[in-house]
């Protein structure tokens, strides 16, 4: 089964706040039992980048699941599960540390079929105070789960 992920992250309105730091980006999802399932990695260098009044990242990340796992995932009536979800997002910035980054929202729609049938599925992730946050260290940054658990 194949799986596309597309991102977008907007950088904050409030400072010229594109980066020219190298980043790579991880979704995740939590299965019912609490159970961390990677989803898909999106590098800096496969974004596109779109200049108006807000900067924005774009960028699809794609990755295969084994079909047999996940006809049984979605056979054993436990669907939530089984669909690639992106509930925590990771931005890992310790590679290519230039400068500092302040970011207002990452949005990652999941997409995947399965007989005949698309599921689509959008996670939006705001940071509550952009003016205030800044990515400013060679770091691994968490956004989510809603939960505000930390994994």
């Amino acid at each position: 089964v194949r799986y596309d992920l597309f991102y977008t992250i907007k950088t904050s309105w409030c400072f010229a706040a594109e980066t020219q730091s190298g980043f790579s980006l991880y979704a995740g999802s939590l299965d019912s039992t609490g159970q961390l399932l990677w989803i898909g990695k999106l590098n800096r260098d496969n974004c596109k980048v779109t200049q108006n009044h807000d900067i924005q990242f774009k960028g699809v990340a794609s990755f295969t699941a084994p079909l047999h796992e996940i006809l049984e995932c979605i056979q054993s009536g436990n669907s939530d599960s089984c669909d690639p979800r992106a509930e925590v997002v990771w931005v890992d910035m310790r590679d290519e540390f230039v400068d500092a980054w302040s970011v207002e929202m990452i949005t990652v729609n999941t997409i995947f079929e399965h007989d005949l049938v698309t599921y689509n599925t959008t996670f939006e992730h705001s940071i509550l105070s952009p003016c205030n946050t800044w990515f400013d260290e060679p770091a691994i940054y968490q956004i989510g789960p809603a939960s505000g658990n930390y994994i």
